[in-house]
């Protein structure tokens, strides 16, 4: 019986824990995930401010001329050495590709502006050779309140795909490991918890097993006594039988007086 209550204890403690160990687990992964795509997406936004700042955006005849030469990855000057981006693409007020760098894209723009996961895109993966996640982001480029173009820009999510991924094995260790130390904390504790209700039990049983023992004696004596006077015809007899029941009576009534009084002081039952 305290074996099946200490493993119900244990059970749902360890259920109880588990479910909020599990759950605290999926918080800290979606809150890793969401902080390496902000560190992208802030890569990305600081790369799109430098390209947008080299454009050269000017009036000439009565036309709009945009000069495109000197933009970093759009331009004819070199590429930076520790550039991250898998792709640039320009694509003018009309979102028709006019300059890219790195995959060849779509003649027409199809992307909504900002920013955007691309994933299980197996034919870019083969024409970049990078992982088929990557982290794209398509800005707006605005001159004197008017949309000269649109600019897109593209980086792997491979590093953070890999710290991810050892989040996740991180977890799928520690989680487990964790939940078994949490099912043997709860054997113990339950082990703690049920010690009291053990104890109290056994006090029981030994107050009731007392309380037979003591008290089968004088009902005995009371019983024998009683079937002597029926059959003596005696009446001096007679009364000594009765003055013995009498007094078995009262050494009952104080062994039922002291058992009351250790019952109150085991606090098994509530004074009178």
């Amino acid at each position: 019986m305290f074996n099946r209550s200490r493993r119900n204890l244990a059970r749902w403690f360890t259920l109880s824990m588990g479910s909020i160990l599990v759950i605290f687990a999926a918080v800290v992964y979606y809150q890793e995930v969401e902080d390496e795509l902000e560190v992208v997406d802030r890569l990305l936004y600081k790369k799109t401010r430098a390209i947008a700042a080299n454009i050269d955006y000017r009036y000439e005849q009565g036309q709009q001329r945009i000069d495109l030469d000197n933009v970093p990855w759009l331009g004819n000057s070199p590429l930076p050495v520790d550039t991250e981006l898998v792709y640039a693409r320009w694509y003018n007020s009309q979102k028709q590709i006019v300059r890219f760098f790195g995959a060849p894209p779509p003649p027409q723009l199809t992307s909504e502006v900002g920013f955007h996961t691309l994933k299980d895109t197996d034919d870019l993966a083969a024409q970049t050779r990078f992982q088929p996640w990557l982290r794209q982001v398509t800005l707006a480029v605005e001159k004197n309140g008017t949309v000269i173009g649109y600019l897109q820009i593209a980086t792997s999510l491979a590093a953070a795909q890999n710290s991810l991924s050892q989040l996740r094995l991180f977890l799928a260790l520690a989680v487990p490991i964790t939940i078994f130390i949490i099912a043997l904390a709860g054997w113990f504790l339950g082990g703690l918890a049920m010690q009291p209700i053990r104890q109290a039990y056994f006090q029981l049983q030994r107050f009731t097993a007392d309380a037979s023992h003591e008290l089968r004696t004088p009902l005995a004596a009371i019983l024998s006594n009683a079937q002597v006077g029926l059959l003596s015809a005696d009446p001096a007899g007679q009364r000594l039988r009765l003055e013995k029941i009498v007094e078995v009576a009262k050494s009952m009534s104080n062994l039922v007086s002291n058992l009351l009084l250790l019952a109150r002081q085991q606090g098994t039952i509530a004074p009178e």
